[in-house]
């Protein structure tokens, strides 16, 4: 079967007259009819992927090839994933001899067996890839994957921001779109046009990449930026600060009392210690933050502020206390995650200072 005849069945084609040529009635039934050719693409596109993912499923039972034909294996996939699956008769030319290729290995999914079964017939003809032509899952070449290229968009707005980058800062924002395209384009390298490939291609609109790729890019795709989500810190933090007056304690209470979260508790008490403010700050990892609580000569502010280069995982904080002269000051590197105490004097007296910050992974866990 030629991957032509497969890509023909999902080919649209639309004609429309030149902007200024068309009536309202007329722009508005081109619209639509441009929105739907639209919205039926990325309909077929997610079938695609869908397909694809089918094949990432184990078999029903324990399964092993051990010198099995080629053409056997590939019987049992289709059987077992329930998948259409055929060879781009072009890139393949007239050799036939394909079938009877030795395959042997123990593969956890239907995907793993499949991609055995290309190992085993690639060396003798041009490399394969595995990918889907109208609706089949096709064993073909470069050529025939760059004729199955869609589009399709992916809003990284939050994703940019979670790898340190600002819409305010151009450079940063520059920088983490050419580190995500690296990341995306891993799997494929040299079939990127950024690379000098024909394959696909990623177009920049503000946050938003379209992608124009073949269904298995974007389905690698997908599984990368899900993995990348789970693996980047999360966008916001929730900042937990308590401020507490530790005048009355001895040295050795107090030490003890910033090593440990519940001798400032006991500290408390027993009357050696008093909270005077807990503020908690939500704010963007990548962004300062700032809180202020109280007035004149009992003003608190809290300012935590992200570590250039650190992509929100260090943070300095700074507490000030205090008016005029005897106003006092404190910074404290902080992680999310890590508590941190410090003690220091403002205003005629001694403060412990408590910083801790959680994730969103870890105030969704708390909340459960």
């Amino acid at each position: 079967m030629h991957l032509s005849t497969l890509a023909a069945a999902a080919m649209l084609s639309v004609t429309t007259l030149p902007l200024q040529a068309q009536l309202p009635a007329q722009q508005q039934a081109a619209e639509k009819q441009a929105a739907f050719v639209a919205q039926t693409a990325s309909a077929a596109l997610l079938q695609d992927i869908a397909l694809l993912s089918r094949l990432d499923a184990p078999f029903p039972k324990p399964t092993s090839f051990t010198g099995t034909p080629a053409g056997e294996v590939l019987r049992a996939i289709r059987a077992a994933s329930k998948v259409s699956i055929e060879l781009d008769g072009r890139a393949l030319g007239e050799a036939s001899a394909w079938e009877i290729k030795a395959v042997t290995c123990e593969p956890a999914t239907m995907r793993q067996a499949l991609d055995a079964v290309v190992r085993a017939i690639t060396p003798g003809y041009t490399d394969l890839h595995v990918d889907v032509a109208a609706g089949i899952v096709v064993l073909t070449d470069d050529e025939g994957l760059s004729r199955l290229k869609a589009p399709a968009q992916y809003p990284l707005a939050v994703t940019l921001s979670r790898l340190g980058a600002s819409e305010t800062d151009a450079p940063a924002l520059e920088l983490a779109m050419a580190e995500l395209e690296e990341f995306l384009a891993v799997t494929y390298p040299d079939a990127w046009e950024s690379r000098g490939g024909g394959i696909a291609r990623v177009v920049w609109t503000g946050s938003v990449a379209t992608v124009e790729a073949p269904p298995g890019f974007h389905h690698d795709i997908r599984r990368r930026l899900s993995t990348l989500e789970a693996a980047l810190p999360g966008i916001n933090l929730l900042w937990t600060v308590q401020v507490s007056d530790v005048t009355g304690a001895s040295d050795a209470d107090l030490g003890a009392a910033l090593a440990q979260p519940a001798a400032l508790e006991r500290l408390a008490k027993d009357g050696q210690a008093k909270t005077l403010a807990s503020p908690r700050i939500l704010a963007r990892a990548t962004e300062p933050a700032e809180i202020r609580v109280g007035e004149g000569a009992e003003e608190l502010v809290v300012r935590i502020s992200p570590v250039a280069e650190s992509k929100g995982q260090v943070f300095i904080a700074r507490i000030e206390a205090g008016s005029g002269e005897r106003r006092g000051a404190v910074a404290l590197r902080v992680v999310p995650g890590i508590r941190a105490a410090v003690a220091f004097d403002a205003g005629g007296r001694r403060l412990a200072v408590e910083v801790d910050g959680l994730t969103e992974l870890a105030q969704k866990l708390l909340k459960r």
